[in-house]
């Protein structure tokens, strides 16, 4: 449960940073309980985004969607299924089985819930997990979990995009926004003020007290600068 709080914390950042109002694990009842991990929803590009996050398995494990598989036969959505079978869900979707949730009831429930206007609302699926899709493939991955859904639902509704991505992805896109962020302040969230820490360290204005000799600072700057690149790098293994 930690785990999957923490990604969802990471999601809410991502949006957060972009100028969306988040909500992290928003109810729903449909039959019974269940619950969207993060809401994402900005009234000036009259967009709601509904994010779901699946990160399964060990710490290191990756699961890769690879041209081999595709040229293989083998969509977007069949990799997922086939990852289901050692969890005993054969033949059915596996981490993507939250998409089988959305219907015209559904997001009905979600409007009304949330208080949006239905009328001339984006609706944006992001999926974020450890399924790493190989860049030439990814479009058509994101637009098969697309047109899957499109299948269910009718008007008022339509998702106009899916976003597929891992948890690295997010994190790093969150670092380079921060950077580029004019926010001089601390976020007061978490994985934001992470994101700025990195930053400052990544990309220094490194201030030199008392240091009288001009020649001496540029260098002394660089030599600074290219000990906190190896510090990061050397965490990471000497990557």
């Amino acid at each position: 449960m930690a785990e999957a709080m923490t990604v969802e914390t990471i999601i809410q950042a991502y949006w957060d940073i972009k100028g969306y109002w988040t909500k992290m694990r928003v109810p729903i009842k449909v039959g019974g309980w269940t619950d969207i991990d993060v809401v994402a929803y900005n009234p000036m590009k009259k967009e709601l985004v509904l994010a779901e996050s699946k990160v399964r398995s060990t710490k290191h494990t990756i699961r890769a969607y690879t041209e081999e598989l595709a040229d293989s036969g083998v969509n977007f959505l069949d990799f997922d299924r086939k990852y289901g079978k050692s969890y005993k869900t054969t033949g059915k979707l596996y981490y993507l089985s939250f998409i089988e949730k959305i219907d015209n009831d559904f997001l009905d429930l979600v409007f009304d819930k949330l208080g949006i206007p239905k009328d001339d609302i984006k609706i944006s699926i992001h999926f974020v997990s450890n399924y790493y899709v190989k860049e030439a493939l990814l479009e058509s991955a994101q637009n098969e979990i697309r047109d899957e859904i499109n299948k269910h639902i009718s008007s008022p509704y339509f998702v106009d995009r899916v976003l597929v991505q891992t948890t690295f992805d997010v994190l790093c896109d969150i670092i380079s926004e921060e950077e580029k962020s004019i926010v001089g302040r601390r976020y007061g969230h978490p994985v934001l003020d992470i994101a700025r820490e990195i930053n400052r360290y990544m990309h220094p204005d490194i201030h030199l007290i008392n240091s009288r000799e001009v020649a001496y600072k540029p260098r002394c700057k660089e030599e600074i600068k290219k000990c906190l690149r190896d510090r990061i790098s050397k965490s990471f293994g000497n990557l």
